[in-house]
């Protein structure tokens, strides 16, 4: 059977993550467009046009609003917040070095930054009022430049805390509170590899290939899990078992406890994207254009869907539907029904 609902051109190369709600998928695109589409049939409700500003990140929806990051060169990036029915901009916030994807929490969106002069990196994170765009909070820490390293990732909201990877290259946690800082492993993370929580652990991969596992309120790392090449995705953990994909062609799945391999996947090119999970099975793009399902017990492939490019953004899944976009320009929606193999 044919899994393809629909496809949507968007005019440019998607990178970022499909975010689905109130009945619509809110994408952005390469081109200097972010669309509002449909979920039914991929029509088009409203488009918003960048113009100077391009690259939009992933988006979080939240209370009716649509929040995103756009790129805007050496202007900097630009935080705006949409109207999630009708595509007005409500407000907007610029930055230099906002290129990772907003955060929402208790009224708040949280958004990293970098300001850097000749001498001397400043990392910087803001909290702003959901409704105005005003700073409400706001962390700032001196730091060496670390040429070549954008780790600058989402924020993670926990327990009255914020973690984030920066742009020196670590992972901070910061009181939200007080603005202060709680503690920073001191290791290079991964450009775009998020943090991720279960219980009093803190998961992150590293540049020098290690999956750590940090003591959520010491910061200090409780043991780790080293690949071969690099991490090239974030992390999904589902009943004890973490998930994610390497510069190798592999997916692994690991044991959270033991930090044990319980089984890896080779795709043909790299695994380029984060991977989702839903109804037992794990989804999960790679350079060699397919959308992979795979078995989350097993590590079987159970289909496979080609695109015309890379597939390095994470899939999102609602309703029987998995949306994810390629760098062929083009959001797709296929059914997660049937058993039907490579479409």
């Amino acid at each position: 059977m044919d899994r393809l609902r629909w496809s949507f051109n968007t005019g440019g190369a998607v990178d970022s993550s499909p975010t689905v709600a109130y009945q619509t998928v809110y994408i952005g695109s390469n081109c200097g467009r972010f669309y509002a589409l449909d979920t039914r049939a991929g029509g088009l409700k409203w488009t918003f046009e960048l113009k100077k500003y391009y690259l939009p990140t992933s988006a979080i929806a939240a209370e009716g609003v649509v929040y995103f990051n756009s790129d805007s060169g050496l202007r900097g990036g630009i935080t705006h917040a949409l109207d999630a029915a009708t595509g007005q901009e409500i407000w907007r916030f610029g930055r230099a070095g906002a290129y990772s994807s907003p955060a929402f929490d208790d009224g708040i969106v949280y958004i990293g930054s970098n300001r850097t002069t000749e001498t001397q990196s400043y990392i910087e994170s803001y909290g702003l009022d959901a409704k105005n765009g005003k700073v409400r909070w706001k962390f700032e820490r001196k730091s060496e430049i670390v040429q070549g390293l954008l780790a600058d990732t989402y924020h993670i909201i926990a327990d009255g805390v914020v973690y984030f990877g920066s742009y020196d290259g670590y992972l901070y946690a910061v009181d939200i509170r007080t603005a202060k800082e709680k503690w920073r492993f001191e290791k290079i993370i991964r450009e775009g590899c998020v943090p991720a929580i279960v219980q009093d652990v803190v998961y992150i991969q590293t540049e020098d290939s290690n999956l750590y596992c940090i003591d959520i309120e010491t910061g200090v790392s409780k043991s780790s899990f080293k690949i071969k090449g690099k991490f090239t995705g974030s992390i999904a953990v589902h009943r004890d078992v973490i998930y994610f994909g390497a510069g190798t062609k592999f997916f692994y799945a690991v044991d959270m406890k033991e930090l044990q391999e319980k089984w890896k996947f080779r795709a043909e090119k790299i695994v380029g994207s984060p991977p989702s999970i839903a109804e037992g099975i794990i989804y999960f793009g790679s350079y060699d254009g397919y959308l992979y399902a795979v078995d989350i017990a097993t590590g079987q492939e159970k289909w496979k869907y080609k695109t015309g490019k890379v597939v390095r953004c994470a899939p999102s899944i609602a309703d029987g539907v998995v949306y994810f976009g390629s760098n062929d320009g083009y959001l797709y929606a296929l059914s997660l029904s049937g058993d039907h193999g490579t479409a």
